[in-house]
């Protein structure tokens, strides 16, 4: 009742009183964003589900802490993960990176620290190239899984880290190589990257990885004679 009285944008006949409680006058013209995150959309389809979650703005009555909020607060945040969850999961099927990395963040801004949300910013993030934004959400969650939670990620995303950054190495030279790579190749030495096929997945360092490859190539660079 406390809460309701706060509420300024209730108009006369929104709500109906008895002995048992008050709630909502179902024949009012307004809609409740909470029956909107429950309603299961009907065509299941990305845009169906991003209109669901879309009036969700965190806990349900914050502040108040009432047996029946924290529960009412625990479930609806439940619904909504499991919304966002496979929104998430739709968007990156179809590769709308932009749009997945704007929901991901979306989820992340509620500071619940969801794994879930930071893996799909970090596919995003790989999709535009961006390794260097991948590796800092990645370090991102860690901090928030460490601050609010007291654990670390999950093998889930440990392991997707360690494949985004494999991935970033086919790419190309990480950041800071090309420099030596150019000396090189004005000096007409040919530089050869060679790996056999079946390499897998190598877990390490990403930091101290790319130490040694800089300091090996600075070192062909300085050695090589030139012309």
């Amino acid at each position: 009742r406390r809460a309701l009285g706060s509420c300024g944008a209730l108009a006369d006949g929104d709500l109906v009183g008895s002995a048992a409680g008050v709630g909502f006058n179902r024949s009012a013209a307004f809609w409740l964003d909470v029956e909107a995150l429950q309603r299961e959309p009907p065509g299941a389809c990305a845009d169906d589900l991003a209109l669901a979650v879309a009036g969700y703005r965190g806990e349900l009555l914050p502040g108040h802490y009432e047996p029946w909020v924290v529960l009412e607060r625990e479930r609806l945040e439940a619904v909504f993960e499991r919304r966002m969850s496979r929104l998430l999961e739709m968007l990156a099927g179809e590769e709308r990176w932009d749009e997945l990395a704007r929901r991901a963040e979306q989820w992340i801004s509620f500071g619940t620290a969801p794994e879930p949300a930071y893996r799909a910013l970090m596919r995003a993030r790989a999709a535009g190239g961006n390794y260097a934004a991948v590796q800092a959400t990645f370090q991102h969650c860690v901090a928030a899984l460490h601050d609010r939670l007291g654990v670390g990620p999950s093998p889930d995303s440990r392991l997707l880290s360690a494949e985004l950054t494999a991935a970033s190495y086919q790419t190309g030279l990480p950041p800071g190589a090309a420099t030596s790579a150019d000396r090189l190749q004005e000096s007409n030495v040919t530089l050869e990257i060679t790996a056999p096929a079946n390499l897998g997945t190598v877990v390490a360092d990403q930091q101290r990885l790319k130490q040694i490859l800089l300091k090996i190539l600075t070192n062909a660079a300085n050695l090589a004679p030139e012309n």
